[in-house]
């Protein structure tokens, strides 16, 4: 007896279609909790405490802080060469730069699953796009997890924080010897991408204090952003670290700096953080597509 007809497979236009609509509604959802974050830190700042040159050099900032996202953008293209997906950089800066802003969905996957629809759609492998989640996640970590020795001297107070220059040089000789030129580099790019994300932070805290900060602490207090950072993106389901990073830095900053202004300055931080990742949205939205790609 012959057996049921089998459903023909879908077509490469219908399923294109299926993942922009995807990519479209993990946007929305996104821009929805932006909205929504951003309206909860505004109810949690105490706006009389920041003048006005403090509001623009916030806003200044949040555009510091946009740019980080470059640099994260550029790593993953370097993986993207890694698994030979050599794809345009300005491709890379689009879809990156439209599906990051989908990290403040809870659950803290869906900037690797807006990434992953956009490339399948334009023709890109879903097994190669998949090995770069996997090695954009351990670089991070090891970005991360280097970057925050920077912090040691706020627990051993005799250890300065210049050890950790000779350490980043070995971690990235070790990188380029054994992972390639093009994972060090992405490697690289996550230094980068933490280290101006640090100082942003600094910054943001002296300008809640209103004063400026012991030089000698500036790298620690980098440091701690950065393992906060760490702590975040580490644990699953907080969206965007939201809640550990806060913990994490109370932990590390409580005993060096006010609690009023270390609070503040959480709150603060993240708004330009939001605020910055929004902006690179906005800019990436209005980069020219330059589909189809001609992947080999």
């Amino acid at each position: 007896m012959p057996g049921a007809p089998l459903k023909p497979p879908a077509s490469p236009r219908s399923l294109k279609s299926a993942l922009n609509a995807l990519g479209f509604v993990l946007g929305l959802l996104a821009v929805g909790f932006v909205v929504q974050r951003l309206r909860t830190y505004a109810a949690e700042i105490d706006l009389s405490r920041l003048t006005t040159g403090t509001l623009l050099a916030l806003a200044g900032l949040a555009c510091v802080s946009s740019l980080t996202n470059v640099f994260l953008a550029l790593s993953w293209w370097r993986l993207l060469q890694f698994v030979q997906l050599d794809v345009p950089l300005r491709w890379a800066m689009r879809a990156h730069g439209v599906s990051q802003l989908a990290r403040y969905v809870p659950g803290g996957i869906f900037q690797f699953a807006g990434r992953q629809a956009i490339g399948v759609a334009a023709g890109l492998a879903g097994g190669g796009l998949a090995k770069t989640v996997l090695w954009e996640i351990l670089l991070l970590v090891t970005a991360g997890a280097t970057l925050g020795l920077l912090a040691v001297p706020l627990v051993v107070s005799q250890v300065p924080s210049l050890l950790i220059v000779p350490l980043l040089a070995l971690v990235f000789g070790l990188a380029r010897r054994f992972l390639g030129p093009l994972r060090a580099q992405a490697l690289v790019g996550y230094w980068i991408l933490l280290g101006i994300s640090g100082c942003v932070f600094v910054a943001v805290l002296a300008l809640v204090q209103h004063t400026a900060l012991p030089l000698p602490m500036v790298p620690s207090i980098a440091g701690a952003f950065v393992l906060g950072w760490l702590a975040g993106f580490v644990v699953p389901g907080a969206p965007a670290g939201g809640g550990i990073r806060e913990a994490a830095l109370l932990f590390l900053l409580g005993q060096f700096v006010v609690h009023g202004d270390l609070l503040l300055a959480i709150v603060v931080g993240r708004m330009v953080g939001v605020l910055g990742d929004a902006l690179f949205f906005a800019i990436a939205s209005f980069l020219p597509k330059s589909e189809p790609l001609h992947v080999a």
